[in-house]
């Protein structure tokens, strides 16, 4: 009896590897090419979302016909309770650096790596389920190493376009580098603009699922409650945003005090620009004898020279 009982889990699992091993593969060219990052726990969240996905549905649909029939259905809402906690608490324990980013390969990579899963699914050698899996994992682990071998960019100095402005992304040293002279928060549309687009560009050009620097040379209140939104998402680790003298509106108030929770809940480093010079990496900002005006505030416009092998950028300021 248990020997048949390990059987059937044995084989239910060397068949749920094969399955997912393989929906990974295919889906994988579509995920780089789409900018999305992959979570190293996707496996264990098929294993088990679907049988809690089933009690919840069967547990809810008690309750509904419960409530027709007037049957007393106390005990079963508690139980919904019970199951929708034990969820939120295991995603919970999820963490951003178990996703990885890949940025975009040539097409030819991608191409093989889809061939090389099909034919492992249909060549003769493979034709069992344990000799599938063998060659799907084989396939993953050498594609994740030609992917972070060719398509992992050094020194990276480029522009990407926000809103008809142009914020500037620099990759070097391990560390990626957002500056924005004023783009991101220039519509209400920024949150979501950064969430779909900025993020997603960077995975296809750097690999890399979360800024190391984000520095703001304007702010506004958009932009704070952009910022806040990235971080709850766990898509940066500094901020910087200059440092204003005068007073702002309670709207903007608030979104600067919620910015700083956000970032003292996350451990986020939030950095002032003031009057000082400020120097990361190879990037140096210098504030300037300008100043640029935000509601009743000021602050100061902002020197930027930055020299990445033979990448050089000077003078950009934001301007009044």
């Amino acid at each position: 009896m248990i020997h048949s009982w390990g059987q059937r889990v044995t084989r239910f699992l060397i068949n749920f590897l094969q399955f997912q091993l393989f929906i990974q593969l295919i889906s994988l060219p579509i995920f780089i090419a789409w900018g999305l990052p992959i979570s190293l726990l996707s496996f264990l969240g098929n294993l088990f979302f679907a049988p809690i996905l089933t009690l919840f549905l069967c547990v809810s649909s008690l309750i509904f016909f419960s409530a027709l029939l007037h049957i007393p259905h106390g005990f079963l809402i508690q139980i919904l309770e019970w199951i929708t906690q034990s969820w939120l608490w295991l995603i919970a324990w999820h963490s951003p650096s178990w996703c990885i980013g890949f940025a975009q390969p040539p097409w030819i990579v991608s191409l093989l790596i889809f061939g090389a899963t099909i034919c492992a699914l249909h060549l003769r050698i493979t034709a069992t389920p344990v000799k599938r899996v063998i060659a799907f994992a084989s396939i993953a682990c050498i594609s994740f190493m030609v992917l972070r071998w060719c398509a992992s960019p050094s020194d990276m100095v480029s522009i990407f376009t926000c809103h008809d402005k142009e914020i500037t992304i620099i990759n070097t040293q391990h560390q990626l580098m957002i500056i924005d002279e004023g783009a991101i928060g220039r519509r209400l549309s920024a949150i979501s603009w950064a969430e779909y687009t900025l993020l997603p560009h960077l995975i296809k050009t750097t690999g890399k699922t979360s800024i190391d620097h984000l520095i703001c040379l304007k702010f506004n209140k958009t932009l704070l409650e952009t910022i806040t939104h990235l971080v709850h998402k766990s898509a940066v680790k500094h901020i910087y945003i200059p440092y204003f003298e005068g007073s702002l509106s309670k709207a903007a108030w608030r979104s600067y005090f919620v910015l700083k929770e956000a970032c003292i809940e996350y451990g986020v480093q939030l950095h002032r620009l003031g009057n000082r010079s400020l120097h990361i990496n190879e990037l140096t900002i210098t504030p300037t004898d300008q100043r640029i005006t935000y509601q009743e505030s000021s602050y100061p416009v902002f020197h930027i020279h930055v020299k990445v092998g033979s990448y050089i950028i000077d003078n950009k300021k934001a301007t009044l």
